[in-house]
């Protein structure tokens, strides 16, 4: 999991995440001692930490991957929100699976007090 300390590059992390295909995401708001736990039960389940050419090889074999971060919250210190964002195929994932067992939102992502928007370009008048 990237913790970032500040809000811009968490967003900018996850609009890049998003746009490479970590379309659905689940999110939530936890004291600060609590991020490390999260990020390594998330690691275990979910490979989190696999590298970026494994995850790329999974979403090739239209398996599910995800990735993870958490940054702060706007006006409450001491506190981080965790994302989990994975790819479309975490729906097809068996039944007994961890990826089954998450609420995973379809949404545009939501990370503190802001709401990722998606524009297609058309073409220029």
């Amino acid at each position: 999991m990237k913790i970032y300390d500040d809000i811009t590059p968490a967003l900018k992390a996850i609009l890049f995440h998003f746009v490479r295909g970590y379309t659905m995401w689940t999110s939530f708001v936890v004291p600060a001692e609590k991020v490390e736990g999260i990020a390594s039960k998330w690691a275990e389940a979910y490979g989190t930490q696999l590298p970026s050419w494994k995850r790329q090889d999974r979403k090739e074999k239209k398996l599910a991957t995800a990735v993870a971060l958490a940054g702060p919250v706007i006006s409450r210190p001491g506190m981080k929100q965790v994302m989990l964002m994975a790819t479309e195929h975490a729906l097809t994932m068996p039944k007994a699976s961890d990826w089954s067992r998450e609420k995973w939102l379809t949404r545009l992502p939501e990370f503190s007090e802001f709401v990722m928007v998606h524009e297609t370009l058309g073409a220029p008048p």
